[in-house]
């Protein structure tokens, strides 16, 4: 391991398990796009340390213990999004709480596309919670409205089936991320799987 952290080939390795783990995952979307289903997680530690950490039960997130969180400052942390979307406000609040170098998410949309999300301090580092909560706020009211007239177009052309809401859900929450970034100095990307 370099002092740069891990090297790429050990992080490709953790997301594309983690995409196996929610790739398989059996339950179903529902007319939106979404479902309800466990959260996977590992992480590497500053140290090299790896761990596995999962959600309770099938409708879970994945809960951090504190201690851990503690330990995360450094760390390069991936976790799934069974529904394939984007990072939600908590995600981004806690990696600015345990201060990591990194937060990535893997998930498969309705569609069968994989995504990979992540998420890096800016140059200037973590900004404060606050910061994050109120720009999330305003980013989420500029891209609210581009998203409702895509809708209505949609509606009005007769496209708005599964696929269409699955789209535009994995849409907006991608852009609401970039005007994040934008807002907060996050570096910020996403990139699809082959």
């Amino acid at each position: 391991m370099s002092a740069a952290g891990p090297r790429r080939s050990t992080l490709e390795g953790l997301h594309h398990t983690l995409l196996g783990l929610a790739g398989d995952d059996p339950t179903p979307y529902d007319d939106y796009g979404h479902r309800e289903s466990r959260e996977y997680g590992a992480y590497i530690l500053a140290d090299g340390t790896t761990g596995r950490i999962d959600g309770d039960k099938a409708d879970s997130c994945i809960i951090i213990p504190d201690d851990l969180i503690d330990r995360l400052a450094g760390a390069h942390f991936v976790h799934t999004h069974p529904s394939g979307g984007s990072f939600s406000l908590d995600d981004v609040l806690l990696a600015q709480r345990a201060k990591v170098a990194s937060m990535s998410a893997v998930g498969v949309d309705a569609g069968g596309r994989k995504w990979r999300y992540t998420v890096r301090p800016g140059p200037g580092g973590w900004k404060s919670r606050a910061e994050y909560i109120v720009a999330k706020q305003n980013a989420e009211e500029a891209v609210y409205r581009r998203g409702w007239r895509k809708l209505d177009r949609a509606r009005v052309a007769g496209r708005a089936n599964k696929r269409f809401h699955t789209a535009l859900e994995s849409w907006h929450r991608d852009l609401v991320m970039k005007e994040l970034a934008a807002r907060t100095g996050l570096e910020y990307t996403r990139e699809r799987i082959r």
